[in-house]
């Protein structure tokens, strides 16, 4: 995994160095929407991928999804999609802002 520069991009020049300081093969060695969670997983085993609040409330115990969870979510989304509609599938989706809609995202990104 590489060493992030996290330094701003706020110029055509500083462009231009992020660019030439590695192949983007480098920095982004996946080569389909299902190796991000896939590497995620494998490197961030315990790690949470998405925290959710539903109301803000003080008191709330947030809802959260690890990596390798978001994975199996994204894993099952896809393989019901492809399931419904073959292997092209054409997915809408009408969700509220949940970790399912980031499953559902993802499994029909892969899906298709």
């Amino acid at each position: 995994m590489p060493i992030l520069n996290t330094a701003p991009l706020l110029t055509g020049q500083d462009l231009a160095r992020f660019e030439s300081d590695m192949p983007l093969q480098q920095w982004l060695p996946e080569r389909c929407v299902l190796d991000v969670p896939i590497s995620a997983a494998q490197r961030l085993p315990d790690t949470t991928a998405i925290t959710m609040l539903m109301t803000g409330a003080p008191d709330q115990v947030p809802r959260r999804a690890s990596y390798p969870e978001l994975l199996g979510l994204v894993r099952r989304a896809a393989n019901l999609f492809v399931a419904l509609a073959g292997p092209r599938p054409a997915v809408a989706r009408m969700l509220p802002s949940l970790i399912e809609t980031h499953a559902a995202v993802w499994g029909a990104e892969t899906a298709g």
